[in-house]
């Protein structure tokens, strides 16, 4: 897969309808990082999509950077940091602690907050399937910062 393609993708697909809603979606990505790994680009692209997705939807943020790092490469492997920041309210500590849970659904009127958070389970779940861990930053009144490091083999290399 090539990384820097899935998050353009990704980007360009919610573009629209993040204009639409007032909200500025930009991505920063390194020249020299390298993106061609061996990994699953829908994996990616979807979680990506509900952390993107969920800061307009939730958090009312204005603006929302997907930012990609490299943290550690070898000959054959690379991990990267992707990390996507919002201008919404933020998260307090004690919703951060269940932020990536799965839960059950006990109102219906709370459709929308259940759909959310199920977006960010999934999303844990697939980057724990990467190899990989999920975190949040935050605090009420501060952007957020969810940073997202999976694991990867380069795409020439063999395991």
């Amino acid at each position: 897969m090539i990384c820097r393609r899935t998050i353009e993708d990704v980007v360009d697909s919610l573009r629209s309808a993040a204009h639409v809603k007032g909200l500025e979606l930009a991505c920063s990505i390194p020249a020299d990082l390298v993106t061609h790994v061996r990994g699953d680009p829908c994996a990616l692209g979807q979680i990506l999509n509900n952390l993107v997705g969920n800061a307009n939807q939730v958090y009312r943020a204005s603006s929302v950077v997907i930012r990609v790092a490299g943290l550690e490469e070898t000959a054959q492997n690379v991990t990267m940091r992707f990390e996507v920041t919002d201008t919404g309210a933020g998260i307090s500590a004690a919703a951060q602690s269940r932020i990536f849970e799965e839960f059950a659904k006990r109102r219906v009127n709370d459709r929308k907050h259940w759909r959310l958070r199920l977006g960010l389970a999934i999303s844990r779940q697939l980057v724990e399937m990467m190899g990989g861990n999920i975190h949040v930053e935050s605090a009420l009144g501060c952007r957020l910062h969810i940073l997202v490091s999976p694991a990867a083999s380069k795409a020439g290399s063999r395991q």
